[in-house]
C-alpha cells in the first residue's frame, strides 16, 4: 500500500506539474494616464511640505503653508476643454540587438495605435454628424536614435510611420536626442514636426556601394 500511495502521489504531482506549465501567459497592454501619477505625486509632496524644516515649529509652518495653499486655489482656473484637448502617446522606436530598427514590432505598435484610436479608446469629442462622436485628436511622439541600416529595412519602417502621419486626427512629432542619420533620418521626416536635440546628428540620406571597378 505505501509503495503504491508513493506512486500515485508521484503521478499526481507530475501531472499537476504538467498543467501547470502548459498555462501561457496572455499578453495585454494597460493605458496610463500620466495625469493621474502626478497628481498621486502632488499629494506626497504636500504631505511631505506639511512637516516644518528643522528649527522652525510646526503651527507657523502649517499656518504659512496653508496660506499659501488658499492663494493658489484662488487663481483663476481654466475649464477642462480648453486645457485637455487631446492625448499624448511617447513609443521609443524599437531596436533590435544589431542596432537596427526592429520592423515588426514597429508594425505592431503602429497598428495597435491606429486600431486605438480608431475605437475612441482615447476619447470622443461631439459632432452633429457623427453620432458616437468623433475621436479625440492624438499626438504620437516617436523618440528615434538610429544610424540607418538597410534600404529596404527602413523604407518599410519609414512606410509604417507614414501610417500614422496620414491618419486624420493624429499628429505625429519625432523627437531625436542624439542621432537620426540616414535610413534613421528618413524615419523621422515622416513626422509633421521633428524636435532635435542642439548637437544630435540629422541627415545624410544616401546609398554607399563598394565595388571593384575592373
Amino acid at each position: 500500500i505505501r509503495i503504491g500511495t508513493r506512486i500515485w502521489m508521484i503521478l499526481w504531482i507530475k501531472t499537476w506539474a504538467s498543467e501547470h506549465e502548459t498555462i501561457k501567459p496572455v499578453q495585454h497592454f494597460v493605458w496610463e494616464r500620466l495625469n493621474d501619477r502626478y497628481t498621486e505625486d502632488a499629494h506626497i509632496l504636500n504631505k511631505v511640505l506639511e512637516e516644518p524644516p528643522h528649527g522652525i515649529r510646526k503651527f507657523r509652518w502649517r499656518r504659512e503653508h496653508n496660506w499659501r495653499v488658499v492663494q493658489r486655489s484662488k487663481s483663476i482656473q481654466l475649464p477642462l476643454e480648453e486645457t485637455f484637448t487631446r492625448t499624448v502617446v511617447v513609443v521609443q522606436v524599437p531596436i533590435d540587438g544589431s542596432g537596427k530598427v526592429n520592423l515588426p514590432y514597429l508594425s505592431d505598435i503602429v497598428s495597435f495605435l491606429l486600431q486605438q484610436y480608431r475605437g475612441r479608446a482615447f476619447g470622443t469629442i461631439k459632432d452633429k454628424i457623427e453620432k458616437d462622436g468623433l475621436p479625440m485628436p492624438l499626438e504620437v511622439v516617436l523618440l528615434i536614435k538610429s544610424g540607418g541600416g538597410s534600404v529596404s529595412q527602413y523604407g518599410l519602417a519609414a512606410a509604417q510611420v507614414q501610417r500614422l502621419a496620414t491618419e486624420e486626427g493624429i499628429k505625429l512629432t519625432v523627437s531625436v536626442d542624439q542621432a537620426a542619420a540616414s535610413g534613421g533620418y528618413m524615419v523621422a521626416s515622416q513626422a509633421h514636426n521633428l524636435i532635435a536635440a542642439p548637437f544630435a546628428t540629422l541627415g545624410s540620406v544616401g546609398v554607399m556601394l563598394e565595388a571593384f571597378n575592373v
